[in-house]
């Protein structure tokens, strides 16, 4: 972290003293919490969101594991339901559903501690599949509904988001490291040579010419080795296909058929094996309507070594950081709830997570 914060403050000329980290894994979990609340006034205005938003109980999820995200994914006035933003209208009772998305606190504190060893402060920390979600989504999967599948190094994150908000994530144990480690073992490679190996050679989907093909690599004893590039294929396509399967298992479990858009889109480093966007149309096509290779498209002028899908979620927390928010303490009230309850909630939420 230091070596990468000392290559940025040089080249940029400034000095940085707080950082958004977004991270993978830590068994992320995702939870639904409604509230309601009677107005005060004749239309809903800040107040009346802050005032609803405090009546959620999330303190209850927060006793082994801290709060990532606090997303109100519809608000009701009345009887009228949908609604994306109710400031300016007319009713008597607003009501809201929020999706709460937690990680392990063993976890979240040794990312935090990392960061402050460094002497950096934490300005904010996000889950990696949700930055890669608003990084390689267009606005109309957002609001539609899809799902973005982050193939990283150690984990794939998985977001589903539907109407601009995302309402499930989930994290699976497996992701390129995986892959790499399985080259090892069976052909007796250091991993340096695994990892050159299956980016120059790699892929899932095996033809005749593959069996001529042949790739040559240095072996743990300094001696040389020659595979076939199907000998090569034949490892890395199990453990794909396990990763793509996990997901699919995944998916089901957060009722990913019930969305309307149902298009996939795959991204991270993992997702440039060749050949796995046909491979995933195979596992993937009977719950999905549309499978896709994304990279990074909302944010332009990006230098073309910094536009590949290992950057998505990383280009993800720069729109995260400059955009307008959209979560629960992104409603600060002016004046505090009148009922005790409410407040000592509020008090502990804000001591928990400030």
């Amino acid at each position: 972290i230091r070596r990468v914060i000392t290559k940025v403050q040089n080249a940029v000329d400034l000095r940085i003293d707080h950082v958004m980290v977004c991270f993978s894994g830590g068994k992320p979990c995702a939870f639904s919490e409604s509230a309601s609340e009677l107005l005060d006034s004749p239309k809903v205005n800040e107040n009346d969101i802050s005032l609803v938003l405090s009546s959620c109980n999330v303190v209850e999820y927060t006793s082994h594991r801290e709060v990532l995200h606090a997303h109100p994914v519809n608000f009701s006035v009345d009887n009228r339901t949908g609604i994306c933003d109710p400031r300016g209208i007319a009713g008597n009772r607003l009501a809201v559903d929020m999706n709460l998305v937690t990680v392990d606190n063993n976890v979240f504190s040794g990312i935090v501690s990392c960061i402050e060893e460094c002497n950096l402060s934490v300005a904010g920390i996000a889950s990696t599949a949700y930055s890669a979600g608003l990084s390689v989504l267009v606005d109309e999967e957002q609001n539609h509904g899809a799902a973005c599948v982050d193939m990283g190094g150690g984990t794939t994150g998985i977001s589903v988001f539907f109407r601009d908000h995302m309402v499930h994530t989930e994290s699976i144990g497996i992701g390129g490291e995986d892959v790499t480690f399985d080259i090892c073992a069976a052909f007796d490679m250091s991993p340096a040579d695994a990892e050159k190996l299956k980016i120059l050679h790699g892929g899932v989907l095996a033809t005749q010419r593959d069996d001529r093909e042949y790739c040559e690599f240095r072996k743990e004893d300094s001696s040389l080795g020659r595979i076939t590039r199907s000998d090569l294929i034949g490892v890395i396509k199990p453990r794909v296909e396990e990763l793509l399967e996990e997901v699919s298992v995944a998916l089901a479990r957060a009722d990913f058929q019930c969305v309307p858009g149902q298009g996939i889109v795959l991204t991270g480093g993992c997702s440039q094996i060749l050949g796995i966007e046909d491979l995933s149309r195979t596992i993937l096509g009977p719950i999905a309507s549309q499978i896709r290779f994304g990279r990074p498209v909302k944010l332009r002028g990006l230098p073309q070594a910094m536009s590949g899908p290992q950057f998505s979620a990383i280009v993800g927390m720069c729109l995260h950081a400059f955009g307008p928010q959209d979560e629960l303490w992104d409603f600060p009230s002016p004046r505090m709830p009148s009922s005790k309850k409410v407040l000592e909630r509020t008090v502990s939420w804000v001591v928990r997570n400030w």
